[in-house]
């Protein structure tokens, strides 16, 4: 008995787009029907966790300010907040969308103990990875 495989080629991957003659280049964007040598950017919309997340002190008691290098410059950034046990996903909190690599975070009773994430808003809403989580003990 002889056993014959066939190794699928792209022309068998593909769907078929019909673009209408008269779509402008928004529904070729839509459509995702450009060549992939275009010379167009692509438009992913993953991102990397922010990296160096380091946390000070504020400036009023009760509150700390998180410094992180975000995955593109001019983002929104979510950051988020642990008091008990960081492993536990149930256990972190929002603590506020922030624009650019600075959060100032306040409210927090003095002495706790201060689990710190950030991740990136991508595009189309997509969120990014979080970051590795940083700790301080607010003063």
């Amino acid at each position: 008995m002889t056993t014959t495989t066939k190794n699928a080629d792209a022309a068998d991957l593909q769907l078929p787009v019909t673009v209408p003659a008269n779509a402008g280049i928004r529904d070729q964007f839509r459509l995702n029907t450009f060549p992939p040598a275009s010379g167009f950017p692509s438009f992913d919309t993953t991102r990397t966790a922010p990296g160096n997340v380091v946390l000070q002190p504020g400036d009023l008691s009760g509150s700390f300010v998180a410094r992180y290098h975000p995955d593109r410059q001019r983002s929104m950034n979510e950051v988020q907040t642990c008091t008990g046990e960081s492993t536990v996903a149930a256990n972190w909190q929002h603590a506020g969308m922030f624009s650019g690599g600075k959060a100032t975070v306040s409210g927090i009773v003095p002495g706790t103990t201060v689990w710190v994430r950030v991740r990136t808003a991508g595009l189309k809403g997509v969120m990014g990875e979080w970051s590795d989580p940083a700790k301080i003990i607010v003063v």
